[in-house]
């Protein structure tokens, strides 16, 4: 009845080991011996992240969002490894996945009004301030020539993390376009 449960152990594995290539194949296998559960899905997005495969990561992320279920998993294997688990945790899970779909649709398909619903819900969903999510919605912005709401949120994200170069750099474009010059 499990037998997906090898194929998914070994995936998770060779993930953390950084074998992302292999570790996808494994994810894979294990959706065809039968699970279909949104941590699987969400793992196989994150290794297709390294192997350019934006079409398979967003398919991926939207089924992993899709499944109520996959936090809970997440949360259930994380207490079984002793790990303390809240709801604050199974918040940031989805977070991540709304960062994440975010990213994708801005980087890859150049999407950015589904984008910016996806980053305006982790931001507003999360359980703590992330300066990457403020970069990425500054990213947005910054493409649609929206240069006032990027240099807002690129200043909310040094704020929350001095010390991200790319983002200084990205604030100051911005400032240029706003005519901003010191």
């Amino acid at each position: 009845p499990n037998a997906h449960a090898p194929w998914y152990i070994q995936g998770l594995a060779l993930f953390w080991a950084g074998q992302k290539d292999k570790a996808q194949s494994y994810f894979t296998k294990a959706i065809e011996m039968g699970r279909k559960t949104g941590d699987v899905f969400f793992f196989r997005a994150m290794a297709g992240l390294s192997a350019g495969q934006p079409d398979d990561v967003l398919n991926d992320i939207n089924k992993a969002i899709s499944d109520s279920r996959t936090a809970d998993q997440l949360v259930k294997q994380d207490q079984k490894k002793g790990y303390p688990v809240s709801n604050a945790i199974r918040q940031d899970f989805y977070t991540r996945l709304y960062y994440l779909r975010a990213n994708v649709l801005n980087t890859n398909f150049q999407r950015y009004d589904e984008a910016l619903a996806d980053i305006n819900h982790a931001i507003d969903s999360s359980v703590r301030k992330n300066s990457l999510h403020y970069r990425e919605r500054g990213d947005i912005y910054y493409l649609k020539k929206q240069f006032d709401q990027a240099y807002l949120d690129y200043r909310q994200a040094v704020e929350l993390e001095p010390d991200m170069a790319k983002t200084w750099s990205a604030m100051g474009q911005s400032a240029l376009y706003l005519g901003r010059y010191r």
